[in-house]
């Protein structure tokens, strides 16, 4: 348990090292958290992942200030359908894997929306955003060697 919340602080801390990168337009940007905690949640036997969501998603919200829950939302969501396909990520291609995280930041993608448009009582989508869907599963290739590699220093 102790080396999971090691883990889940470096990924954390990284993912929001990640999220201040701005040379990279904000409909390419990738949702680094969803991918590093979707690894979080496949590497480790979590017992009640969403409250961990919550507090990182409520992390989240104060430090970008931004509506308060609303990452946690997403992230709760999008970890339960990570782990409903918690099995064949064991037993799959890298492919495969992608597809559940296209999913999964789409599921994201909504629910942030959707708690944005039920704040300001409007509807106002970017379609060019949904480039972030691409580009977070894409990503994984390169999350999934980095998150091994910060995942090694359990075994020492």
């Amino acid at each position: 348990m102790k080396n999971s919340l090691l883990f889940l602080i470096k990924v954390t801390i990284i993912s929001l090292l990640l999220g201040l990168i701005s040379w990279i337009p904000i409909f390419l940007m990738p949702i680094w958290i969803l991918l590093f905690f979707s690894y979080w949640l496949l590497a480790f036997n979590i017992k009640k992942p969403a409250i961990y969501a919550l507090f990182i998603g409520l992390l989240f919200d104060i430090l970008q200030g931004e509506l308060l829950g609303q990452n946690s939302l997403a992230l709760i969501l999008a970890s339960l359908f990570i782990l409903r396909a918690r099995q064949s990520f064991y037993f799959s291609h890298t492919s495969t894997e992608q597809v559940y995280l296209f999913g999964a930041s789409i599921i994201y993608l909504l629910s942030l929306y959707l708690s944005h448009a039920i704040y300001i009582s409007a509807w106002y989508f970017d379609w060019y955003l949904l480039g972030i869907t691409v580009t977070t599963p894409l990503c994984w290739l390169l999350v999934k060697p980095l998150s091994n590699v910060l995942n090694s220093s359990k075994s020492r």
